[in-house]
């Protein structure tokens, strides 16, 4: 005598799903919570990780992604309950255990922050390249023959407006041949302010 099991489609594990998770009138997609502990952690990780962000321990494409973290990790938070709800370690759907959430950010903070980290350590770019760029567009529209870092300062574009950020940018496009630093300066000893733009960058054009 042989048996079978009815295995349900993913409409009706849909469906299900929906029955038992929280929804309302001013938004109806379903939805569950942490618990108040649960919350807490949540709050506390956030607050960990916008406070590096505020402090700039990131830049550049690394920064646009860490400020995506906590959307990540909520996403996370809801895979990791749905999967112990589905496999009978959980009774309430709708209220997501502090267990879970701080399993589900453990693997944000020890798997998927230090993994990001490597990849934009070998392949992201910092200001400095975002800050060259800005410089070399105008270099480019105006055809100026020499510059200062006053002189970009002025302009007030955005992450250009301390000096320190402007002459790692020109230092940025000295090493890809756009500028180099001018001859005065160099016998003079003093700190780089004046550059001198490559002539051949309109011959290339």
């Amino acid at each position: 005598m042989s048996s079978s099991v009815a295995v349900p489609s993913t409409v009706e594990k849909l469906t299900v799903t929906t029955l038992v998770l929280a929804s309302d009138s001013y938004k109806p997609l379903p939805y569950c919570r942490p618990d108040p502990d649960g919350l807490a952690l949540l709050a506390e990780w956030r607050e960990g990780v916008m406070r590096a962000l505020r402090a700039g321990a990131y830049e550049g494409r690394h920064a646009g992604r860490v400020g995506k973290y906590d959307g990540l990790a909520a996403r996370l938070v809801l895979v990791f309950h749905l999967i112990e709800w589905a496999a009978g370690r959980t009774a309430d759907a709708i209220t997501v255990p502090a267990e879970t959430v701080a399993r589900a950010l453990d693997v944000v903070t020890d798997y998927l922050m230090p993994m990001d980290a490597r990849v934009y350590r070998a392949y992201g770019e910092g200001s400095n390249a975002e800050g060259g760029r800005r410089v070399g567009r105008w270099i480019r529209d105006t055809h100026p023959e020499r510059l200062t870092v006053r002189e970009v300062q002025r302009h007030g574009w955005s992450g250009l407006q301390e000096r320190t950020d402007v002459v790692a940018a020109l230092e940025w496009l000295a090493v890809r041949g756009w500028i180099r630093e001018a001859d005065e300066e160099r016998r003079s000893g003093r700190s780089t302010a004046s550059f001198l733009v490559n002539p051949r960058l309109w011959e290339a054009r």
